[in-house]
């Protein structure tokens, strides 16, 4: 059995060597409300494509959502219209996209049914620790670091040979396999990864994010938050997954007042974020 499994780690380093692309899985825990103890729950996938030099960190939401639709279009086109399930595309909890492109990085947002996305940097000091530890069939070691306002700690794997990581946790000479913050407020899991198509697929919050610098992002988060009434009242309907609908005839007055409270106390309760300062 131990031979087997070297043969087949063998063949794991030799599939990496020949330059192919491939899929991450991760778990992503958050709290929204430090002041609360409940816990939301979020799949991302990691795609890296070495010979474009791309990655792509996103919610699992917009890859099924992205399917869905497809879908839907071939069926509409065909048949003249078609059924949707709201439910079907699923929603996002923790929201936050990265795009890392021949070493230069951008964070994607989404809010409202309008994707954004900026430059960011992302340098941090890792305390390399001599702490190990065996995750599943990998070994991992230990680190830590202060980022942005968090103390963080990593369990990474050599085993895989990836210095790739989730969100903007850079730095670290493997896979990170475990990462969280002190406040157990937010925990990052790997779950597994596969082999995937060469040719990239650029999420629909990706292709379609308009390129702007991180204080006129926040600008206009802060100005949705006053007032997120914009799209219901031009009779446009998003969904959890940040699809935009036309609704035909629009919605009423006190359809739009109630959904607006709504929204607003929500985005009250949002006193978290995974990035502190």
């Amino acid at each position: 059995m131990k031979a087997i499994l070297q043969f087949i780690f063998f063949l794991f380093i030799i599939c990496f060597q020949a330059q192919s692309s491939y899929r991450i899985f991760y778990k992503v825990d958050s709290k929204p409300n430090s002041k609360k103890d409940s816990i939301t729950t979020d799949f991302y996938l990691l795609d890296i494509y070495p010979e474009e030099k791309l990655s792509m960190f996103y919610n699992n939401v917009y890859y099924r959502s992205d399917s869905i639709m497809t879908n839907l279009n071939t069926i509409s086109n065909v048949a003249g219209g078609a059924y949707i399930n709201f439910d079907d595309l699923g929603s996002t909890h923790w929201n936050k996209g990265v795009l890392l492109k021949n070493d230069e990085m951008y964070l994607v947002e989404n809010f409202d049914g309008d994707s954004y996305k900026y430059p960011e940097k992302s340098v941090i000091h890792w305390n390399f620790l001599s702490e190990k530890k065996r995750c599943d069939e990998y070994d991992c070691q230990k680190a830590i670091a202060n980022y942005k306002g968090r103390v963080w700690e990593a369990w990474f794997t050599t085993d895989i040979p990836l210095n790739i990581f989730p969100y903007t946790f850079a730095g670290l000479p493997g896979l990170v396999y475990e990462l969280q913050d002190s406040t157990n407020s937010y925990q990052f899991s790997f779950i597994g990864l596969k082999k995937i198509n060469n040719e990239p697929f650029y999420p629909d919050i990706f292709s379609r994010a308009i390129l702007t610098t991180k204080e006129k992002y926040l600008k206009a988060y802060s100005n949705y938050k006053k007032d997120p009434s914009k799209k219901l009242k031009e009779g446009k309907l998003v969904t959890g997954s940040g699809e935009v609908m036309e609704i035909f005839g629009g919605f009423s007055k006190k359809y739009i007042e109630e959904t607006t409270n709504s929204i607003k106390k929500e985005l009250s309760e949002y006193n978290n974020p995974v990035e502190l300062e």
